[in-house]
């Protein structure tokens, strides 16, 4: 798929005032509302506000980077809906599904197998490959914890 170039826009950070004398402020906005606050009168030298303007294109709203929709899915039945509905591999191409952060692993290892079976991506299925081990070695009935070096 194309790479999707989205409109660039200023970082909106917060003036720092007194920053020698007490820590940070979190990179984050938050709308100005001092009387004197001269972010709040639009001086330039203090840095843009966000506006009316700096919003993409509505075909390329929602969008990742490489041109792919996000789906989340919360279950391995959710992913099997979404796979089916997936008819064509033009439509596969155009999807990327992302699983929930609260899933478990086992669920999500069954889930990335179901999805690699089917050609669909998957964002975020990395996986911790040491409670992997620990999931096989419990299938093989081997348990990790039973191996204790001898002093």
């Amino acid at each position: 798929m194309a790479e999707i170039k989205k409109r660039d826009h200023p970082t909106f950070n917060v003036p720092n005032y007194g920053s020698k004398k007490r820590k940070g402020v979190k990179p984050r906005w938050r709308k100005q509302r001092g009387i004197d606050n001269k972010k709040r009168v639009k001086k330039n030298f203090m840095g843009a506000e966000p506006t009316i303007g700096y919003g993409n294109k509505k075909e390329v709203k929602g969008l990742r980077a490489d041109g792919r929709k996000p789906l989340l899915v919360n279950s391995v039945q959710e992913l099997r809906q979404k796979i089916s509905e997936m008819k064509t591999e033009e439509d596969k191409k155009k999807f990327l599904l992302i699983i929930n952060h609260g899933i478990g692993t086992k669920k999500k290892q069954e889930m990335i197998e179901l999805a690699n079976k089917s050609s669909v991506k998957i964002a975020n299925k990395g996986l911790n490959q040491g409670i992997i081990s620990k999931f096989a070695g419990k299938a093989a009935g081997t348990s990790p914890n039973n191996t204790k070096s001898k002093r």
